[in-house]
């Protein structure tokens, strides 16, 4: 353990076992220096990522085909557009496409960028502009930090189902905002408020990347585990759950908007429910195949009652501190193919 123990002290993040944890917040510099780079630290998607917005491509795929095999979506087949290709983005078009889903993917790149992600996910995935995903959405994913949430459309997402998986940390990417801060808003209803018209319903926004391959069962399955959504309008809630269930998951309704906090950073059924508990005494090696597992299935009713008792965290947002250093070197290993700036 002593590599995961360097790394840690690198981070000055406390090791942690798979139980729930209340950490202050804390802005976190957005340069980390470890093994002797320099590292821009991004979060895409928070917990999913961590340092994720740090200019690379993952070049892995998962055959989740052969993982588990559920129900594809109704009748004539939709598409989900996805808007952010890290790796969040890429485990959700995975999963998408495993459950009989087409997949529209675009970046802050452009389309060319994508062509390697494309064919590695087949025929039924098609890279395009943020617009192109938009536009041909049936549900559109948003798999990106909330920090940029600004340079979406705001008028080009009326009359879509939107999928809010952004989570607030406070000071990544140098964002931070009084609102949000002081629990005026939560950060899904600040995208409703951004995104003029759409029906924003948050989701698939708290476990990490790993968990969500890891986690998906299908119907039926005794392992079968279950995610919580929040939103404002019972349509599209209707769709999104008919969508988180056929890509491996049961799903409990946590209400409103409004309500969204009770499933925020720093919440009872925030990351830790899906994550698998570790053993100290394990090597680097055993610690990361151990960590690659699903976590204990969450019932329906025990995840409402992880909803029900959920206290409003202060502060509010999420924290790099309260994260596993094995998440984090996962992280760093699986971005090891690609570019990390020096």
């Amino acid at each position: 353990m002593r590599r995961m123990m360097r790394l840690t002290r690198a981070l000055s993040v406390p090791r942690r076992s798979a139980a729930w944890v209340k950490e202050p917040s804390v802005t976190t510099a957005a340069n980390t220096r470890i093994s002797g780079r320099s590292i821009d630290v991004f979060m895409d998607n928070s917990i999913w990522l961590l340092p994720v917005f740090i200019n690379y491509r993952v070049n892995s795929t998962v055959n989740l085909q052969s993982f588990f095999s559920v129900e594809g979506p109704r009748n004539m087949t939709q598409t989900i557009g996805i808007i952010g290709s890290g790796l969040v983005g890429k485990a959700l078009a995975h999963l998408a496409i495993a459950a009989g889903y087409n997949v529209v993917i675009s970046n802050s790149r452009g389309p060319e960028s994508l062509a390697g992600l494309v064919k590695a996910l087949g025929p039924q995935a098609r890279a395009g502009s943020v617009e192109e995903a938009i536009a041909a959405a049936d549900i559109v994913s948003l798999s990106l930090p909330l920090a940029v949430f600004q340079a979406l459309p705001g008028d080009g997402f009326a009359g879509k189902v939107v999928l809010d998986q952004t989570n607030y940390y406070p000071g990544i990417g140098g964002f931070r905002r009084a609102d949000l801060d002081n629990g005026e808003l939560t950060s899904s209803e600040l995208i409703q408020r951004h995104l003029k018209g759409a029906k924003v319903v948050k989701g698939v926004h708290n476990l990490g990347w790993i968990h969500m391959q890891h986690n998906a069962r299908p119907k039926g399955d005794a392992e079968r585990t279950t995610l919580p959504i929040a939103g404002d309008d019972t349509a599209a809630k209707q769709t999104v759950t008919r969508f988180i269930e056929a890509i491996g998951y049961n799903v409990v309704d946590a209400g409103s908007l409004a309500d969204s906090w009770r499933i925020e950073p720093n919440t009872p059924i925030y990351f830790w429910p899906y994550a698998p508990t570790l053993a100290d005494d394990l090597s680097d090696d055993e610690a990361k195949r151990a960590y690659q597992k699903s976590g204990k299935p969450l019932s329906p009713h025990a995840a409402r009652q992880l909803i029900a008792t959920a206290q409003r965290p202060s502060p509010i947002g999420g924290t790099l501190e309260g994260m596993p250093p094995i998440h984090i070197a996962l992280f760093l290993e699986q971005a090891s193919s690609a570019t990390v700036q020096s």
